[in-house]
């Protein structure tokens, strides 16, 4: 910002820079209604001097077939304007919603692309707000008010002009005006573009309350909380009026403002304007057509100064977005290497990590570990101890801050990213199911699978039972998250998901928690005899799901401590003899 409380001119030129690729891309739609925009400001400066010879030839001169003439062109120019605006206002309008739409749809190309540890740090309200609330705040800039700037710009300058023409000493009284209202503008505009971010912040706060409360609604009835949810909504609810206000104090003080002198402008030519007529220097016919020029001046004058205001309010409004857009990813996708085939071989080499909410915590330290190709190995350990860590390093979702994670002896970091994709899967302990069918869930992760390929991975994960017996099969649609099926059977769908694309190494992260004994025993043995033979590494709580396993791995805080068989285990490692008993005591 400029010392003088004034918007550096170089915070608007980065304002339009950003945009202008996304104008560009639509540049027919705005050269369209920029090009009916000119024929409706033409018809509009005509009428001004089109009363001036109805009044000075036709009434003046009682000449009525003058009166008819020149009121039937007036009425011809009329229907002119009438239609040239409703397309000037359908192109700029559809160009505005193309240009947004295109604006959300980059945003949130970039936002998916972006490291793990982004979304860790990241509010989910705050980033819906930016996609939804700041980007309409700025398609509204562009589909009303940047057309408005344009306008009224091009109609003030015109009218000027010809209002010069029509009487110079009585333009030179409205013309001081324009800088006056100019400055005035300038100013409460930052005052008003500060505001707007401030709002645009509360906004955000006040949809993680509402999201936060609608995916926790379960424990919001159970722990009946309908109450603390209305009121936290109702606390952000109010800081956020707070806020409004503020922005409509300052909103409402520049209309005012601009009224004033648009208006007093006005008043005061029509005062100069009768001494003139008195002392026979202007013709009323005259008088009638500067007044209308000089009430054209100043409504563009107050439409450009509200305009101009409101971009700089959709500055500051769409800031965060274009931060949020140009922001790099710390893990972008690389075209790396791409072995010509893979084992499944999996190490850890000195591996220490620390997550970057928790930049004080170790999760692993100087980890080191191997896993043989083809090889079942379970990870177990107290709750936060490094289990799921390990897991997403596999699947690179973080990198070591030290160390290496290699993948038969390639570091992740130099391994393409989309082929590392296809390679190694992963089962989240909570299974996400998206608002499609149960065969598309399936299919997500490869979309060329055939029905065939589907059912046959649903066998796999045990969840070809409970699939069939739905009433559409699968093309049954899952629903909002997947929340008319059972966890287990949501479990089962994310299996199945992970197997069909048939992976060298196969990642199970607590994957089988909600399935019953039985479920849980078919899904392993059926995994245990997949024909590509994955590397499998699972992370488990539960004595059933590891005893069988090829070795045992424990973990303690984010260190291996011991590994080997289960039987082996029970007789070399005290934390181990405890673990299992806990979970005997349990099951």
């Amino acid at each position: 910002m400029a010392a003088d409380g004034l918007p550096h001119p170089r915070s608007l030129a980065l304002f339009w820079r950003r945009l202008k690729p996304f104008l560009r891309q639509r540049q027919g739609m705005y050269f369209a209604g920029i090009s009916f925009d000119l024929l409706t400001l033409s018809t509009t400066l005509a009428y001004p001097q089109l009363i001036r010879i109805v009044v000075d030839r036709g009434i003046e001169q009682g000449d009525m077939d003058q009166v008819n003439y020149w009121v039937s062109i007036m009425a011809g120019l009329l229907i002119i304007q009438s239609v040239s605006t409703y397309f000037r206002n359908y192109f700029l309008e559809i160009g505005a919603e193309q240009v947004g739409a295109a604006i959300r749809g980059w945003v949130f190309r970039r936002i998916i692309h972006h490291e793990i540890a982004f979304f860790d740090e990241q509010n989910t309200g705050d980033l819906t707000a930016r996609l939804v609330g700041d980007v309409g705040q700025l398609r509204h800039t562009l589909q009303l008010l940047a057309p408005e700037l344009i306008h009224f710009a091009l109609m003030g300058l015109c009218a000027a002009g010809l209002m010069i023409y029509t009487s110079p000493p009585l333009a030179a009284v409205v013309i001081i005006i324009g800088p006056m209202i100019w400055l005035g503008s300038s100013r409460l505009g930052q005052f008003l573009r500060e505001r707007a971010t401030d709002v645009q912040s509360k906004t955000a706060l006040l949809m993680s309350s509402v999201i936060e409360v609608l995916n926790g609604i379960v424990a919001v009835r159970v722990y009946h909380q309908e109450a603390r949810a209305a009121n936290s909504y109702d606390a952000a609810a109010d800081v956020l009026i707070s806020a409004a206000k503020r922005q409509v104090r300052g909103h409402s003080l520049l209309r005012s403002f601009t009224e004033l002198l648009s208006e007093g402008a006005v008043v005061l030519a029509i005062f100069v304007g009768a001494v003139l007529i008195a002392n026979r220097s202007l013709t009323a016919g005259a008088l009638v057509t500067f007044i209308l020029y000089a009430t054209l001046v100043m409504r563009s004058s107050r439409n450009v100064a509200n305009a101009r205001a409101e971009v700089l309010r959709a500055q500051g409004a769409t800031q965060r977005i274009f931060e949020l857009g140009e922001r790099e990813s710390r893990m972008p996708y690389i075209e790396g290497l791409v072995p010509e085939r893979i084992a499944g071989e999996i190490e850890f080499d000195g591996v220490q990590f620390n997550y970057p909410t928790r930049p004080g915590l170790a999760a692993l330290q100087e980890t080191r570990l191997k896993i043989a190709p083809g090889e079942v190995v379970s990870l177990v350990g107290d709750s936060g101890c490094g289990k799921s860590t390990i897991a997403k390093l596999i699947v690179r979702l973080y990198d070591p801050d030290q160390g290496r994670v290699l993948l038969d002896g390639h570091d992740l970091r130099t391994l393409d990213t989309e082929w590392l994709r296809s390679r190694v899967s992963f089962v989240p302990p909570e299974a996400t199911l998206f608002s499609c069918s149960v065969a598309d869930n399936i299919r997500y992760g490869t979309p060329d699978a055939s029905d065939a390929d589907i059912a046959a991975a649903a066998k796999i994960a045990d969840a070809d039972g409970f699939i069939t017996e739905l009433t559409d099969g699968y093309a049954t649609e899952v629903g909002d998250s997947g929340r008319l099926f059972s966890s287990g059977q949501r479990q089962r769908i994310a299996i199945a998901r992970a197997v069909l694309r048939n992976p060298a190494v196969l990642i199970l992260d607590e994957a089988t928690a909600a399935l019953d004994s039985s479920a849980e025993a078919r899904v392993k043995e059926s995994l245990r005899e997949l024909p590509s033979k994955p590397t499998i590494v699972i992370v488990s709580h539960r004595l059933s799901t590891i005893v069988d396993t090829d070795r045992v791995l424990v973990v303690q805080a984010g260190a291996i401590v011991a590994e080997g068989k289960h039987q082996e285990l029970l007789k070399k490692s005290p934390f181990y003899q405890s673990f299992v008993s806990e979970q005997l005591v349990r099951e």
